[in-house]
C-alpha cells in the first residue's frame, strides 16, 4: 500500500513529515517514483513538497502541476538522488528534509562519491536519562531529537569543499567543531535545557544550509568555461595621427551596503590577536567604507553585534578546567559477549542467520546508531527500540552502557508497517507497535 494516499497526508506539516519518513525508508538503489513541487502552502508556512511512494490519484489531490517528476534512488554513499527531466532545487529539498527531521542526505547533482559522509562526533546527542527512558520524554525532547536528525541529514549532504575555497573551507571547519562539541555535551533531563539546545540546533541548520548553497554556487562558477582569446592578425601600420584627448574616467559608483554584506564580512573576516569587538568594529568600518557607498552607525552596530556573537562571546566568560586522572584502559570485550537476553545472560545467537547476526554486531559496535524509533511490546515486555534488516525483518531491543539487550525479531503483520509479530529470544511471541 502506498504511503501518501489522502489529502490529509499533506494538510499539515506534522502529518506530512510523519508520512515522508515512512516513504523515504522504502527508497532503495532501484528507485521509486517521486513528484517535486517548488512551492506548497503547508499549515505553518510555504515550503517545497516532495511526494514519494504515492497513490496514483494523489497528484490530483495536491491541486497543482508538479515542477518535476522522476525516480528517487539511494546511491552507494547512502544519499538520496532525484533523477528527473525537470529541475529539482537540491537546496530546497535538503532544507525540507531537515525541517522534517530526516537524517538522510540529498546528493548534489554530479556527486560520484561512494562513501557516506562522516558526521563529527556521531549521529546521536548525549541525552541524560533520555535514550533509555523514552516513556518519560516530553515534547521538547522529541523535538530536539528530530531537529538533530535533520541537522545530521543536511550536513551529510554538503557538497565537497575544495582547499582553494579558503573562506568556505573555514566555515566548514567551524561547523564541524560546533557539531563535535554539541554531540559531546551531556543534555540534562530538563525542559528549558532541551528547548535551548533545540534553538542551537536550528541555528546550526541555518548555517549548514547557507554553506551548502554557497558551495554549489562556487562549484558552478568554477565550471564556467573561460573565453579563449582570439589570435591577433597583424594589421598594416596606419599613418600616425594625433591622439584625441580623452575625457577623464569617472570613478565607478560604490554599491549600497546590505545586511547580507555585513553578515558575509563577519563570517569571512577573523579577528587578529588581542582583538576586541570595538577594535574589530573600527577596522571593519575602514574596510567597508573603502568598498561601499555609505556605512552608517546602525550598520556598524549590527556588525559589532554579529561579531560579538561569533568571535568574542567565549572571551566574555572564563572556564576552569579540572585536571582529570587518566582512566586505565579496559580490556577489549568481544561484541558477542555484549549481547544479552532479558535475564542479563549472554544471548544465544545460533538460531539467527548471518545477515541478522551481522546487523546485531553493527548495533553493538555503533551503540545502536540508525535505529528506527521506539516500539511498544505487548504483555509484560519492555518498551524498546527497533532496527531494520532487509525489507521485512526487524530486530527489537535496547542499548545501554555498551551492551545490547536483545528481545527478539519479527516481521510485519496485516497492512501498513507499524505492527509486527515478534519471536522472543527466550521463547514465545508477542506483538509490537512502532511509536
Amino acid at each position: 500500500m502506498a504511503t501518501f494516499t489522502e489529502a490529509a497526508d499533506i494538510k499539515t506539516f506534522k502529518a506530512y513529515k510523519a508520512a515522508l519518513k515512512i516513504a523515504l525508508n522504502k527508497v532503495n538503489a532501484s528507485g521509486i517514483n517521486f513528484q517535486y513541487y517548488e512551492k506548497f502552502a503547508f499549515d505553518d508556512k510555504e515550503r517545497a513538497l516532495v511526494l514519494v511512494d504515492f497513490a496514483t490519484d494523489m497528484p490530483a489531490k495536491v491541486g497543482k502541476k508538479p515542477t518535476a517528476t522522476g525516480k528517487c534512488k539511494l546511491n552507494d554513499a547512502d544519499k538520496l538522488v532525484f533523477e528527473s527531466s525537470g529541475t529539482v532545487n537540491v537546496d530546497k529539498v535538503a532544507r525540507l528534509l531537515a525541517d522534517a527531521g530526516v537524517s538522510k542526505a540529498v546528493a548534489t547533482p554530479g556527486d560520484t562519491s561512494t562513501t557516506p559522509t562522516e558526521v563529527p562526533g556521531g549521529t546521536q546527542l548525549d541525552m541524560k536519562y533520555g535514550w533509555t527512558e523514552m516513556r518519560e520524554w516530553g515534547d521538547e525532547a522529541k523535538d530536539l531529537i528530530e531537529g538533530f536528525d535533520g541537522l545530521v541529514g543536511i550536513y551529510k549532504g554538503l557538497p565537497p569543499v575544495k582547499p582553494e575555497w579558503t573562506a568556505l573551507a573555514e566555515r566548514h571547519e567551524d561547523i564541524k567543531k560546533k557539531m563535535a562539541v554539541m554531540v559531546k555535551t551531556t543534555i540534562a533531563k530538563q525542559k528549558s535545557v532541551r528547548e535551548a539546545k533545540l534553538r542551537e540546533v536550528q541555528s546550526l541548520v541555518e548555517e549548514v544550509a547557507t554553506l551548502a548553497s554557497d558551495l554549489r554556487k562556487q562549484a558552478l562558477k568554477d565550471a564556467q568555461p573561460k573565453p579563449t582569446p582570439k589570435p591577433s592578425t597583424p594589421q598594416p601600420e596606419a599613418p600616425k595621427q594625433q591622439a584625441p584627448q580623452q575625457e577623464p574616467t569617472k570613478p565607478k559608483e560604490k554599491p549600497e551596503l546590505t545586511v547580507q554584506d555585513i553578515g558575509r564580512f563577519v563570517i569571512e573576516t577573523k579577528p587578529v590577536a588581542k582583538d576586541t569587538a570595538q577594535k574589530y568594529r573600527l577596522r571593519a568600518q575602514r574596510s567597508l567604507q573603502a568598498t561601499y557607498k555609505a556605512v552608517t552607525e546602525e550598520d556598524l552596530d549590527k556588525l559589532e553585534k554579529l561579531a560579538t556573537t561569533r568571535w568574542f562571546a567565549e572571551s566574555e566568560t572564563t572556564t576552569t578546567t579540572t585536571p582529570t586522572t587518566p582512566t586505565p584502559t579496559a580490556p577489549v570485550v568481544p561484541w558477542t559477549a555484549r549481547v544479552l537476553d532479558l535475564n542479563g545472560a549472554v544471548a544465544d545467537l545460533s538460531g539467527y542467520d548471518t545477515t541478522v547476526q551481522g546487523k546485531i554486531e553493527e548495533i553493538v559496535l555503533t551503540g545502536g546508531r540508525n535505529h528506527h524509533g521506539g516500539t511498544q511490546l505487548s504483555g509484560s515486555n519492555p518498551f524498546c527500540l527497533h532496527w531494520t534488516v532487509g525489507n521485512s525483518v526487524r530486530i527489537f531491543g535496547n542499548v545501554d552502557n555498551g551492551n545490547f539487550t536483545l528481545v527478539g525479531t519479527g516481521r510485519h503483520t496485516g497492512k501498513g508497517s507499524s505492527k509486527y509479530t515478534v519471536q522472543l529470544l527466550l521463547g514465545g511471541t508477542c506483538t509490537a507497535t512502532t511509536a
